[in-house]
């Protein structure tokens, strides 16, 4: 169910209508599930449909917020790690990166501040990153966990031909990399968290 359609008539939401809708449907998915009997199908269905939640509740405020700053070029949102695999437990970080092709300029900046400060009054407990695509391409070469949380990514919003840069360029960071790299770095990730 989309959150416009919670709504009885066609007009467009407002932000603060935005995080109401996003609580109102939390509220009855939460029931449903609670009535389910807690069951492992339950459970998945509920990842399913909360994640198709955030990502809705997502596009509506970038798009409202977009509206305000069209003098910036868009950047892409996009979901990784469990929210990118749609496996969204309910009081997990909601972990997304903000790319663009160029360096974030000022009014990219505000946009994407702005929406950060909606995504906490909406109630959204987002973990995010910003990053030019040559960010990302270093950074595959330099952060693990960034590697590995693209390979579970989504679009969520923004230009589709930015994010296809993005996995071109992720593609082609797995194609040049040596066969047991990627095990043996997240072996060593693993034991550097054990000794703290």
């Amino acid at each position: 169910m989309a959150l416009k359609t919670i709504k009885k008539d066609k007009s467009p939401l407002k932000i603060n209508q935005i995080g109401s809708l996003f609580h109102a449907k939390l509220s009855l998915l939460t029931a449903e599930f609670l009535k389910s009997g807690r069951n492992y199908q339950s459970g998945l269905k509920f990842q399913d449909k909360y994640s198709d939640l955030i990502d809705k509740t997502i596009c509506a405020l970038s798009t409202e917020c977009f509206k305000s700053t069209k003098t910036a070029p868009a950047p892409i949102i996009v979901a990784v790690g469990g929210y990118g695999r749609r496996e969204l437990a309910p009081y997990s970080d909601i972990d997304i990166a903000f790319v663009q092709e160029q360096p974030f300029n000022r009014q990219t900046k505000k946009f994407i501040e702005m929406l950060n400060s909606h995504f906490w009054s909406a109630g959204l407990k987002i973990s995010a990153s910003a990053r030019t695509l040559k960010d990302c391409e270093a950074a595959m070469d330099e952060d693990i966990s960034f590697l590995t949380g693209l390979m579970e990514k989504r679009l969520i919003w923004g230009p589709k031909s930015t994010y296809q840069k993005l996995d071109k360029a992720f593609r082609q960071h797995i194609k040049k990399t040596p066969p047991g790299f990627f095990i043996s770095a997240k072996l060593s990730e693993r034991d550097v968290r054990h000794h703290k």
